[in-house]
């Protein structure tokens, strides 16, 4: 049978210790008493206030990020923090694609840093995703520790992740042929729209981040075979400086140009100061994950195999680069690309 605590002192010190239970992790907290009565009070006192709510994740975090909805969300905005419709849709894809399957069904106070941790290893995923993805479960933890349902935010105890990145693969030529083909009609089968055609043909001929498309405006376009990088999307979903704070005009070729040309002939955002690529207004943006569920459409249509590969918007740079190594300066790619 489990004790509540287990005072303990540790060798040369005169603070006394206490163990206790976080769900089935034993853990380890300082009293921060000399007296022995005075820790053994402190620690039944921080026993008997944490709270043994039989929630599970799934049934905590049913509205979390849910816009309009998120009580957190809220009380963000209420405090003047950004926190943007683009980035409440990134965390709730987090939750629902990965968070829930993995500890949906558990216990909030069973959810400890040992599975934690050894599920984000698992993830077949780069590191720079898994953090995004750590840290939305530190935000729903947190706000369980703030509403006083858990004892501690286990995620605190999660050791960092290192900087290495899954690679992403690049394009081969006859598979960049096959996105972008010819055909007008097989394009538009593809792609289902010249805004998506547009798109994924600049990011194919121009190497260009899709942060900085997504902040591309009409404006931006010289229609003689060129394009001004002067900004780019942010995380948060706003628009700002770009990657290197400096603007840069790339090239574009003809039949890009002519693709861009098709989407303006077919939206009703066409002025200057319009968006090339808006979200769900024509204020904003459009998303990454719109972007890349497009591209997944794209590639099933296209009947290019991805099984094994790490296909993404960013396959698209990285094929630029790769093609164009061989043949140009290091210094005029690094231009180009804004590096």
């Amino acid at each position: 049978m489990r004790h509540d605590f287990t005072l303990f002192r540790r060798k040369g010190q005169k603070v006394w210790y206490f163990h206790y239970y976080d769900g089935d992790r034993r853990t380890t907290k300082s009293t921060g008493k000399i007296k022995k009565y005075e820790a053994e009070e402190f620690a039944k006192a921080f026993v008997n206030l944490a709270p043994r709510f039989d929630i599970t994740l799934r049934e905590y975090a049913d509205s979390f990020f849910v816009w309009g909805e998120c009580t957190w969300i809220k009380r963000q905005h209420a405090k003047s923090r950004p926190f943007s419709e683009s980035m409440a849709k990134m965390r709730r894809a987090h939750l629902t694609n990965y968070l829930l399957p993995a500890f949906g069904r558990y216990k909030l106070a069973e959810i400890n840093a040992v599975k934690i941790e050894d599920w984000l290893i698992s993830l077949p995923l780069a590191n720079q995703t898994k953090k995004h993805i750590q840290y939305t479960l530190n935000i729903i933890l947190g706000e369980a520790e703030r509403e006083g349902i858990l004892v501690m935010n286990p995620v605190r105890k999660v050791e960092p992740l290192g900087r290495k990145a899954r690679s992403r693969d690049v394009f081969t030529l006859d598979e960049l042929r096959v996105l972008l083909p010819a055909d007008t009609q097989e394009l538009l089968r593809i792609w289902r729209d010249w805004k998506y055609v547009s798109a994924f043909a600049l990011l194919a001929t121009t190497g260009i981040r899709s942060g900085e498309l997504r902040a591309l405006h009409w404006r931006h376009v010289i229609w003689e075979g060129g394009l001004v990088i002067e900004q780019a999307v942010k995380s948060d979903g706003s628009i700002g400086v770009t990657k290197t704070n400096r603007s840069r005009v790339v090239l574009i070729p003809s039949r890009t140009v002519e693709l861009i040309q098709r989407w303006r002939e077919n939206t009703v955002h066409s002025a200057q100061e319009d968006l090339i690529f808006p979200g769900r207004n024509p204020k904003s943006p459009l998303d990454k994950t719109s972007l890349l569920d497009a591209l997944r459409r794209a590639l099933q249509a296209a009947e290019i195999a991805t099984e094994g590969r790490n296909i993404v918007v960013h396959s698209f740079r990285h094929t630029f680069n790769t093609l164009l190594r061989p043949v140009l300066p290091q210094s005029a790619l690094q231009a180009m690309t804004g590096h």
